[in-house]
């Protein structure tokens, strides 16, 4: 089989490190040359492999990837091809992928790059993923909460929970009247 599909979170235009795994053979074995690229909905994403698979080979590869600018959900796809390089392969990949090819799922589907703001550091270290500003717009949604102004893009979110984490923080150092600050651990 083709293995599990992934999801894969990313900050917007960072460094994307993926793992691919799976195993290439040409027909009968015969030499010719295979290229195997990552894409990106319609954009080449990276190069996977490029040799003479022969009867087979097994591929275990790790490679980066920028993801998009731009905040959204992304297919992860491969694309084949029988060049002489990688760099032939590519050209033509470009060329001929202007619009999303229409059997590419799930022929070809890998797995899906969903792309948001970054993740601040200290709020990686508690747990916390980019899904969390769109799990939080959710819960005031269920609850009929009104939503504050600061909710209005991720980033608002990510500032104003360190700035009340800090100052939680700080009044619970201080022992300025009766407050508290915990993280939840698993």
């Amino acid at each position: 089989g083709r293995g599990q599909a992934a999801v894969v979170r990313a900050s917007k235009g960072g460094e994307v490190r993926l793992v691919i795994k799976g195993r290439m053979c040409n027909k009968d074995g015969d030499s010719c040359i295979h290229q195997l690229m990552l894409a990106c909905n319609t954009d080449f994403a990276a190069e996977v492999y490029d040799g003479v698979p022969g009867r087979g080979i097994d591929l275990e590869e790790v490679i980066w990837m920028e993801a998009p600018k731009v905040a959204g959900t992304y297919m992860l796809w491969t694309a084949m091809d029988l060049q002489y390089s990688m760099s032939d392969a590519k050209r033509r990949f470009i060329d001929s992928c202007q619009k999303m090819p229409a059997d590419v799922y799930p022929r070809s589907f890998v797995g899906w790059l969903v792309v948001g703001a970054p993740v601040p550091e200290w709020a990686m270290r508690l747990g916390l993923d980019g899904a969390h500003p769109a799990r939080l717009r959710k819960f005031y949604a269920k609850q009929g909460l009104e939503d504050p102004e600061w909710m209005a893009s991720d980033e608002q979110i990510w500032q104003v929970l360190e700035k009340e984490r800090l100052d939680a923080e700080q009044r619970v150092s201080e022992c300025d009247g009766w407050n508290h600050h915990v993280t939840l651990m698993q």
